[in-house]
């Protein structure tokens, strides 16, 4: 995007305007370095929805969403400082039938669309960062695809919202419909801000990590590549049922969540 082509109007109105959160900023930092930075930040999930399917209260379900969390409809001011919401307009679920393609066919479409996900730079300043696919495989089987920047949505916040958006469709009823005591992301950015600029944490955080491990430096397989790819290995291993009981107790008594704590240990694991 250049000053050029750049149309402040262009999102509707301007309803709110407030600090961006710290760790906001960090991503908007890394975000302008290329576009390959950016696209690390795209995240994504898809859903298989067997049965009828409804498609018009599926949208509305959608669009109320996006109404409700209103970081779903932020944008971002080009020095990084600011969130901006804009007037809402209505979502758009992006639908296509591709039922009379073959399985394999229709399995390389849909991965195209994942493939664009992962390689496209959303714009932070212009938006959107909140997007929703479907395509009908057949007349008893749809995919959702929902994809969104890590700024405004990470992947714990995606899987509240299809839950969410479950709830509503399967009890055919739109957020409008439902009381709404949600705290607004734009409340709790200014929340966040008032409480930084007492500083009252920062001290004993620079304490905890005065001394850091040294750096890891474990040697490589292969070059890193000039140019970013997508090729891995993906390597599956099936926890002890009762491990997997006892981590998320084991987390929540220490106040973390079970994905930093495992985290953690990963790391330590490294280092040792």
């Amino acid at each position: 995007m250049t000053s050029a082509n750049f149309n402040p109007f262009a999102g509707g109105e301007l309803l709110r305007v407030t600090p961006t959160t710290r760790p906001q900023k960090e991503i908007i930092a890394s975000a302008q370095l290329n576009d390959v930075a950016n696209t690390a930040f795209n995240e994504a999930v898809s859903v298989k929805l067997s049965g009828p399917l409804d498609r018009e209260l599926l949208g509305a379900c959608l669009d109320d969403l996006n109404r409700k969390h209103d970081i779903l409809r932020a944008t971002f001011s080009r020095s990084g400082t600011e969130i901006c919401l804009h007037e809402k307009s209505a979502f758009e679920l992006d639908y296509e039938d591709i039922s009379d393609l073959s399985s394999n066919e229709q399995e390389a479409r849909i991965h195209q669309l994942w493939r664009n996900i992962a390689i496209s730079p959303m714009n932070l300043e212009e938006g959107p960062l909140f997007f929703a696919w479907l395509k009908k495989l057949d007349d008893a089987t749809h995919e959702l695809i929902i994809a969104a920047h890590h700024i405004i949505c990470d992947g714990w916040s995606i899987g509240l919202m299809l839950s969410e958006l479950s709830e509503s469709y399967a009890n055919q009823r739109t957020c409008n419909d439902q009381e709404q005591d949600d705290i607004s992301f734009f409340d709790y950015a200014e929340l966040i801000d008032s409480r930084e600029i007492g500083n009252s944490d920062n001290d004993y955080w620079v304490q905890q990590f005065s001394e850091l491990p040294p750096n890891l430096d474990l040697p490589m397989d292969f070059p890193r590549p000039h140019f970013r790819t997508f090729e891995a290995v993906r390597f599956d291993y099936t926890v002890n049922p009762e491990l997997a009981r006892r981590l998320p107790k084991a987390a929540a008594s220490m106040r973390v969540s079970l994905v930093n704590m495992v985290l953690a240990a990963y790391f330590a694991l490294l280092h040792r």
